[in-house]
């Protein structure tokens, strides 16, 4: 048997990027589905936190996300849970259309719980799925062989150089593999459990390896685990605004620059240094972007010079308080 496990999508974590900003999850996605495709697994998991925002889905990100589960429910079984992303309140999750297309019929091979542990029968074993709204700890221990999925801390991971705090393994006899999300970064908790990692880079200091896991299993056994990196557009630092490759997004950490244009296109978050000014902008341009905006509404003249002079009034006082 042999399945891929895949967690923290975080559709959505780069909205501040702009326009565009959803480039890397789609191809990232795309990767996905290709790889199943190619590779044909006995089924897929996904291990929470689809989604980023807790309060807010927009509309191109659910429809992303849709098109890529009807994709990977065209090629196997896909099993679902969500992390605590996918929760804007203990009420509701942002994966309830997903879990109202399947119980429609529309995913036709999918498995989807949000608030209730589930298991289900694949190959002679069970699946159990453990949503991120249970505790674990009040979970019983299976009486028959599973593939576990949870999301959740588990104490002593790490991401980076950093410790995590969060709850024990439980130590459950019966479990074969542990599916786990929430920690971005790829690593193995026990002999038996192992953390995906997130699909992509969600923040510009990740730089440990990113993607999925193609797992096999034989006779109750984990032989292998293969990591699947994703190709995308990578997330890095720069020091210098000279030469920034055009296949990356860059967060700029200081330094001197005149005017905005001077930024490439794709430093899309700058650090400035506290003895840095940002980049002036022309007082001319203030004055005449808002005097087209009332000649626009037929503000009349009079009154249109008292808004000016009152702007002004308003860019002094705006001076004591920028750098």
């Amino acid at each position: 048997m042999n399945f891929i496990h895949v967690a923290d999508w975080h559709i959505g974590v780069t909205r501040s990027f702009g326009k565009g900003y959803l480039e890397r999850q789609a191809d990232a996605l795309s990767s996905l589905v290709y790889y199943t495709k190619e590779t044909q697994p006995d089924f897929v998991i996904v291990a929470g936190d689809i989604f980023e925002d807790h309060k807010q889905v927009l509309k191109a990100e659910y429809e992303l996300v849709i098109e890529t589960f009807a994709q990977l429910d065209s090629l196997c079984q896909i099993y679902v849970i969500p992390g605590q992303h996918d929760f804007p309140s203990r009420d509701s999750c942002h994966l309830d259309l997903i879990a109202k297309l399947v119980s429609h019929g529309k995913l036709k091979n999918t498995e989807i719980t949000l608030y209730n542990t589930m298991y289900c029968d694949k190959l002679g074993y069970k699946i159990l799925l453990i949503p991120n709204s249970v505790d674990i700890e009040t979970v019983p221990g299976p009486s028959e062989k599973v593939i576990a999925v949870a999301h959740f801390p588990v104490a002593g991971s790490v991401v980076g150089a950093h410790i995590m705090d969060g709850s024990d393994l439980p130590k459950w006899k019966n479990v074969v593999y542990w599916a786990l999300g929430d920690i971005h970064e790829q690593q193995a908790v026990a002999p038996n459990a192992h953390y995906c990692g997130s699909l992509i880079q969600t923040k510009f200091n990740e730089s440990y390896p990113k993607g999925f896991l193609h797992v096999e299993i034989d006779e109750d056994v984990v032989v292998n685990i293969t990591p699947v990196d994703v190709p995308t557009k990578q997330l890095i630092e720069v020091d210098s605004l000279d030469d920034v490759p055009p296949w990356v997004y860059a967060k700029y950490r200081g330094g001197k620059f005149d005017k905005l244009q001077d930024i490439p296109g794709n430093v899309v978050s700058i650090d400035l240094k506290a003895d840095t000014k940002a980049p002036e902008i022309p007082t001319l341009q203030r004055e005449s972007l808002l005097k087209a905006f009332m000649d626009s509404k037929g503000v009349p003249e009079d009154l249109q010079n008292q808004v000016l002079e009152l702007d002004k009034k308003v860019e002094a006082r705006e001076k004591d308080y920028l750098p």
